[in-house]
């Protein structure tokens, strides 16, 4: 019973000291930190560095290499694990309203160093798309009145396009 107690309470303590991180900013994770997405129900973990190719900086490369972060975005109806990348696709991702992109990952490798996990740091830049948001929610904005730049041509379809 003492233990139940003691873990809702550790829980209830993780929950409430979250930092919060404004949309449009870049925020710096270490393996195992999470933050909440200000504004939202979303919280990201950086979980781990799955591959790490990158050219070393005292080395040179025929191609700069690619490493692959491992991220858990949880809430507002989801619970996924999504995988970024430093230079091959996907470096960024899309869930409901909210965008991430990995936009940095140190420390750059050497040849003569191994980086040991929880040495990693991965840099995050997120920001919502609030036309995304689903409008049963208290956050929904309306949707702007602006005309679509809509073209139809031999039942073909152009957005944004204007023809002259």
């Amino acid at each position: 019973m003492r233990f139940r107690i003691l873990a809702a309470g550790l829980l209830v303590s993780c929950a409430s000291t979250l930092t919060q991180v404004a949309s449009g900013s870049d925020f710096e994770l270490e393996p195992g930190r999470t933050v909440q997405l200000a504004g939202t129900g979303v919280r990201v973990t950086f979980l781990e560095v799955v591959s790490d190719s990158r050219c070393p900086v005292d080395v040179v490369c025929v191609t700069a290499g690619d490493a692959e972060v491992r991220l858990s975005v949880v809430g507002e109806g989801e619970d996924r694990t999504v995988s970024l990348h430093t230079m091959q696709e996907p470096r960024s991702v899309t869930i409901g309203a909210v965008r991430l992109e990995l936009t940095g990952l140190v420390p750059s490798p050497r040849s003569t160093v191994t980086i040991r996990p929880q040495e990693y740091r991965a840099t995050i830049r997120w920001s919502t798309d609030r036309a995304r948001i689903s409008p049963a929610s208290p956050r929904a904005k309306p949707r702007s009145s602006r005309r679509s730049n809509q073209v139809r041509s031999k039942g073909a379809s152009v957005r944004g396009s204007r023809v002259q």
